[in-house]
């Protein structure tokens, strides 16, 4: 029989198979608290009942399908019938991102010395920045409160930004309650080398969803078309307007320069960037996308992708012009061809900036980073003897 958990890590991700930066994130927490003795248990939407040795309560993940509210509201009502079976036991819980956090601020159930939070994104703010009418716009400044209200709630807060956390005391959250700990690479993951023929592919990895923006990339493709470029342009993931994507493509009758994978595991990311030169960050700038790192920046550097890329605040905290990234004007698809027709037709400066990026990455390893967020929740370190 398993031990009472006295420490309990929360995501609302998929954490096996893993599905994004939150679950990384909170398998390796997770980890690295077991790793300092605490006896850890994982609460998130699962395949398995056992990440890396650890047990894993699973419960159905908040779909991104119809009500996302509504959807996210029931995931909080599961979490909490799961807390109040492990509150008996457990004196710390380590929460991914607001989202799940509802329940928990509103009853007090968790005291707040016991609640930190460790957040990639504020949902919130993703919901206000789609507004699209006056009901939409009061609900989402109401979510905006709501979200500072569950963080506020919290003993302490890391987040992957000096934007991000900017943002938060704007709104209130103490500033001496908030950390700064960047999105991370599993270094050993990726090399710099790549397939033969990659060399004037360009990818996007991840998501495509609309904030991810990569609808740019057909207007993109039309203007390299025409303007004569060689080039493939490759598709790597899943999400909810990707058919739209697909529909611009065939009305573009660009189907011969465009490959979609679909859903690709994570362990099949390091195989996919293989296959890619130029890897494209076309996130629009809106005030939610300025606030984060993105995952796919780390995994482009640490495997020798060069990257281009609209010029988000958070993103420029660590990247710089000319040595380990390319901007291009954002929402411009005439400008992101110019970058990237650049980068494909001088292969020495595409080995100049992929090269700065690769050795940029060496700064945002994982078995850095995530001492460094259990550090901020006040666990200590075990001796070594």
């Amino acid at each position: 029989m398993l031990q009472p958990p006295d420490a309990v890590v929360v995501c609302h991700d998929l954490v096996s198979p893993l599905v994004g930066a939150g679950g990384i994130r909170t398998v390796k927490i997770a980890r690295e608290l077991a790793d300092r003795g605490r006896v850890v248990t994982i609460v998130a939407p699962s395949h398995s009942d056992m990440v890396e040795g650890i047990p894993v309560i699973s419960i159905p993940a908040p779909s991104k399908l119809r009500s996302a509210v509504f959807s996210a509201v029931k995931f909080n009502f599961r979490l909490f019938r799961t807390f109040l079976r492990l509150r008996k036991s457990a004196d710390l819980f380590v929460i991914h991102n607001a989202l799940a956090g509802l329940l928990v601020a509103i009853t007090g159930i968790i005291p707040r010395p016991q609640l930190m939070y460790d957040i990639t994104d504020l949902h919130a703010e993703y919901y206000r920045v789609a507004a699209t009418n006056v009901f939409t716009r009061m609900l989402g400044w109401l979510f905006v409160r709501l979200e500072v209200m569950i963080i506020k709630r919290s003993a302490r807060v890391v987040v992957v930004s000096d934007t991000m956390k900017q943002h938060l005391c704007r709104l209130g959250v103490a500033e001496q309650m908030i950390d700064v700990v960047y999105d991370g690479v599993a270094l050993e993951r990726f090399s710099a080398e790549k397939e033969s023929g990659s060399n004037r592919t360009i990818g996007h990895v991840g998501l495509v969803d609309k904030q991810h923006g990569v609808g740019l990339l057909v207007p993109m493709a039309a203007k390299l078309r025409r303007d004569g470029v060689d080039f493939d342009l490759r598709v790597v993931g899943d999400g909810r307007v990707l058919d739209s994507v697909k529909r611009a493509v065939r009305r573009e009758g660009l189907d011969d320069f465009l490959t979609f994978t679909g859903h690709v595991a994570h362990a099949e990311v390091p195989g996919q960037l293989r296959k890619i030169r130029v890897g494209v960050i076309p996130r629009p700038v809106t005030e939610a996308n300025d606030m984060i790192i993105t995952l796919k920046l780390m995994e482009y550097w640490a495997s020798g992708t060069v990257v281009v890329a609209a010029p988000l605040k958070a993103i420029r905290e660590i990247a710089t012009e000319g040595e380990n990234i390319i901007f291009f004007e954002p929402g411009n698809p005439d400008s992101l061809a110019a970058a990237v027709a650049r980068l494909l037709d001088d292969p020495k400066l595409c080995r100049r900036i992929a090269g700065g990026g690769y050795e940029r990455s060496r700064d945002f390893s994982w078995d850095t980073l995530v001492p460094q967020i259990v550090d901020s929740f006040g666990v200590p370190r075990q001796d070594v003897d």
